[in-house]
């Protein structure tokens, strides 16, 4: 069956300045927009929808066991208006942190009202708790769990290099440098161009993304591709919000399926087609990272070599060798290495905010080669530990599997419970005790929540949640996955589809189970596509203060198809479909808005086979397990609940083919109709022949 449940609120929130506290919780529509001065080109915010639905009844119902089984839930927005939208965008969808006022206003107010929930105010009283956000200043490689390189181009290009280059026609070099303002920068000049190219080991099957922030500056486009081990290139279908060619300062993010395994080539060839004296381009805050599962925070699998990006991994305690010698590490091979010389050492860390009181297990390949954890042990060893945010060391009872001391090669696993809010060290202390070079490695270092070291009733507390704007404060508090199952819904968008029908499944689970407060949903663009110059048009969608039959919905399926047909025969199927009459028995014309119903529906041979009676005979037959139905409203002729072959079959028992139907599912004093489709012997026939009720108050 699928349900629908209507808003118990809903509002646009809007981001420019001269309406940051507007409410609008009674306006007719909502809208996820970009807005923009008058010069076109001036960002002056975002707007954003919110909403929120009473799940009591629906609580109730999975209590008393009449929602049962796989129960999935969608949210439904019907478009009313899209203008100038880009071809191809995508909106994602979060549970609401903080509680809010719906309010009485409406966009067209003036004076505006504000009173109720707005981009600054969640009740027009107090303010988003923004600040206490974990990542209202942008995406850091401190906070990507999957990060596999981080370029911020401050003191080195890292491992990219300039390939494919062709000098100018008067003889100026064409070169990849770091520019004053700390970004990679492409320069040629008088035809002359190049490639920058990164070289990146990815495994097959795994999906990454890449992040950057690119400027042409003068340059007419740069063509960015992504070429494969077996030189072949990723097509557009294969890349996420994929743009080959950059032609304006935007920031990018793009995400696809590594197909092989192996060597994958990130390119950006420019060209000076103008003949100019001199043409520029930049690159920045370069991001690869790769999709993880749930509940990880880090996964660093060191898939580029060269230096590790400095904001993730660093050397602290050096000692050095005793020629001077500088102990450093390096990324080759998948590995991160650590190196010292002649007596020298160091201690290598990467610091993470966890929280007290939630499990966290640590995991990772490492090998001691010909290093000691200290100039004091006698046998070749590193020594890891892990410090909490006031400094104590945590210590091996504290710990499921721990050893400090790891020799040879080793993989590496350890619970612990977290006892502090704050940065944790984890740390691993190397010396070389001999004359010349040493070497170790780790590679493959993971962390993650692990919820069977939950206290009892503890649960994870939820204390990490998001904010972000560009332009004023505010915007609401979201959480940015499920709580258990670390979900996240998205709804991508072209120019065939317009309304929004996302899933929201783990969502609502969290708020009936009770592990998270139902404070509704919030509908965005991405941290990228809100800050980035890319002009995404409006997209506009019915509120629940609409005066037509397009509220916004929170779609509740589940599969309630039972087939158990007694003695009843089966409808002859030689002649498919089309030798189907189907008719509805006991159809009311008028149902109250609350009530439930079976409505049962029979089927018979067009052409009767001829049997030979004294008194007349009626056969029930049964129509095949691929009948579905569907809910049509009369005027319109919209269809307001659709075929599914899972949640719209129709079932049968010994007295006949049936369906349950929950009336309170649509608007009151209209009227609809039933439409059905029966597949049969590889035929479709489609049966809307008068099947009208109204559903009243």
């Amino acid at each position: 069956m699928i349900y629908r449940l209507y808003p118990k609120k809903d509002a646009t929130i809007y981001e420019d300045t001269l309406r940051k506290n507007q409410n609008t919780g009674k306006d007719e529509i909502l809208e996820v927009i970009k807005l923009y001065d008058t010069d076109n080109t001036t960002l002056l915010g975002n707007s954003r929808a919110l909403l929120q639905y009473d799940l009591s009844t629906i609580s109730q119902s999975i209590v008393d066991g009449d929602i049962s089984g796989s129960i999935k839930y969608y949210l439904h927005l019907e478009s009313i208006d899209e203008s100038q939208i880009a071809s191809n965008y995508t909106l994602y969808v979060y549970p609401l942190k903080e509680s809010w006022d719906e309010g009485v206003g409406s966009e067209p107010d003036t004076p505006h009202n504000v009173d109720g929930v707005s981009w600054v105010y969640r009740n027009g009283t107090d303010v988003w708790d923004v600040i206490n956000a974990n990542a209202n200043t942008g995406k850091h490689p401190s906070n990507v769990p999957g990060l596999s390189l981080y370029y911020d181009f401050v003191s080195t290009l890292g491992e990219f290099t300039l390939i494919d280059a062709i000098n100018g026609i008067n003889g100026t070099a064409t070169e990849l440098n770091i520019s004053s303002s700390f970004k990679m920068e492409m320069s040629a000049s008088a035809y002359g161009g190049g490639t920058a190219n990164l070289s990146a080991s990815l495994s097959s099957g795994s999906i990454y993304y890449i992040d950057f922030e690119v400027d042409p500056t003068n340059i007419n486009g740069i063509d960015f591709r992504i070429q494969r081990p077996d030189n072949t290139y990723y097509t557009a279908a294969e890349v996420s919000n994929y743009t080959q060619n950059l032609t304006t300062a935007a920031t990018h993010s793009v995400s696809f399926t590594a197909s092989n395994s192996g060597n994958h080539n990130i390119q950006f060839t420019f060209f000076d087609e103008n003949n100019s004296n001199g043409v520029t381009a930049t690159i920045d805050n370069f991001f690869i990272y790769k999709m993880v599962s749930p509940g990880t925070l880090v996964n660093d699998t060191f898939v580029v070599n060269g230096t590790p990006a400095s904001a993730s991994y660093f050397l602290t305690e050096p000692i050095t060798g005793s020629l001077g010698e500088t102990p450093s590490i390096f990324v080759s091979q998948s590995k991160l290495t650590m190196s010292a010389s002649n007596f020298g050492g160091a201690t290598l860390f990467k610091r993470f905010e966890l929280f007290g009181g939630i499990g966290y297990t640590a995991s990772f390949n490492a090998n001691s080669g010909n290093m000691f954890a200290s100039n004091s042990d006698v046998s070749s060893s590193i020594a890891f530990t892990i410090l909490e945010p006031d400094g104590r060391q945590l210590q091996a009872s504290e710990m499921d599997g721990y050893s400090e001391y790891l020799s040879g090669s080793i993989q590496f696993t350890s619970s612990f419970v977290a006892a502090q809010d704050g940065h944790y060290y984890f740390r691993w202390t190397y010396y070389n005790d001999t004359i010349g070079d040493a070497s170790a490695s780790l590679s493959s270092f993971v962390l993650k929540t692990d919820p069977t070291l939950y206290p009892t009733g503890a649960y994870y507390s939820d204390r990490t949640f998001e904010a972000r704007y560009n332009v004023n404060s505010g915007g609401g508090t979201w959480y940015t996955s499920s709580w258990g199952t670390n979900t996240t819904y998205s709804q991508s968008f072209d120019k065939y589809v317009q309304n929004v029908n996302v899933e929201v499944t783990e969502y609502v689970n969290d708020w009936l189970r009770g592990d998270r407060v139902n404070n509704g949903l919030i509908v965005l663009k991405s941290r990228v596509d809100e800050a980035s110059t890319k002009k995404f048009g409006s997209m506009k969608y019915f509120s629940s203060d609409t005066h037509t039959i397009y509220p916004p919905t929170l779609d509740i399926r589940w599969d309630n198809f039972t087939f158990t047909t007694g003695s009843l025969s089966a409808l002859s199927s030689a002649s498919g479909a089309d030798d189907v009459i189907l008719y509805v028995k006991g159809l009311l014309t008028e149902y109250k808005e609350t009530s439930q119903a079976k409505i049962r529906v029979f089927g018979r041979e067009r052409y009767a086979t001829r049997t030979f009676s004294s008194s007349p005979t009626k056969v029930v037959k049964y129509l095949p397990t691929t009948a579905y139905y569907s809910v049509v409203d009369a005027e319109t002729h919209q269809t307001i609940i659709p075929f599914d072959d899972t949640y719209t079959k129709i079932s049968c028992d010994s007295t006949s083919n049936y369906f349950n139907f929950w009336f309170n599912g649509l608007q009151p004093e209209r009227f609809y109709k039933f439409v059905f489709k029966v597949v049969m012997n590889g035929t479709t026939k489609y049966y809307d022949d008068n099947f009208y009720f109204k559903v009243v108050k």
